[in-house]
């Protein structure tokens, strides 16, 4: 049985997305067992930051969106394409990350819902090609979500933004096009990755373990 506690603005359709009928159906069963993910937080968040309403608002909004169970399918989703990419791509010790808090070096603080990591590898030489790879896995997890899910939100922003910044920081003459037009040709490269049968059975496999270990 799915359970959300609203209208979701999440809601998936399942007579199109079948396949995300057991991550709904596992997620609404941790949901209803009263389980949430733990909060990470990062360096400088103190008991004065915590006390105030920044803090407490970014704290309920983010428990609030785990307690819907497609925005947590959509989310593992998302990562869970990003994390099977790195290990495609060869990156080390991918690992998933829990939602949390961090700070800023100006001191706003940034939520997020979720996300994937890999141990730097600051000997890779920068090359057009390795400007692509980086960009396609940037948009991997918003192209899969779409294609799995229907859904068009839940990070595909951040990460657009982060290429946005990457893109701008890179020598010029790595780039034939414009950010748009650069960003567009990745997310082609990434839904081709992701029409591939093998390569949707290993995301939704991913998403199972994390969504499990995100409700322990």
């Amino acid at each position: 049985m799915i359970t959300t506690s609203s209208e979701s603005k999440y809601k998936i359709d399942l007579e199109k997305y079948a396949d995300c009928r057991p991550l709904l159906e596992e997620a609404s069963r941790l949901i209803e067992l009263g389980k949430r993910p733990t909060i990470t937080l990062g360096r400088g968040i103190n008991f004065a930051v915590r006390s105030k309403r920044p803090f407490k608002n970014y704290h309920s909004q983010i428990l609030e969106l785990y307690g819907d169970p497609y925005y947590a399918t959509a989310i593992c989703l998302h990562e869970s394409a990003h994390a099977l990419m790195m290990q495609e791509n060869g990156e080390q010790n991918v690992r998933f990350c829990p939602p949390g808090i961090l700070r800023r070096e100006n001191g706003d603080l940034f939520p997020y819902g979720a996300c994937v990591k890999c141990d730097p590898q600051p000997e890779k030489r920068l090359t057009e090609e390795l400007i692509l790879q980086t960009t396609i896995l940037l948009a991997v997890g918003g192209v899969a979500m779409e294609k799995y899910t229907g859904i068009k939100e839940v990070s595909d922003q951040k990460d657009y933004d982060d290429f946005l910044v990457k893109y701008k920081t890179t020598p010029s003459g790595f780039f034939r096009e414009g950010p748009e037009e650069f960003w567009r040709h990745a997310q082609g490269k990434a839904s081709k990755w992701a029409d591939v049968p093998e390569t949707k059975m290993k995301v939704f496999e991913k998403a199972s373990e994390y969504l499990l270990s995100l409700y322990q």
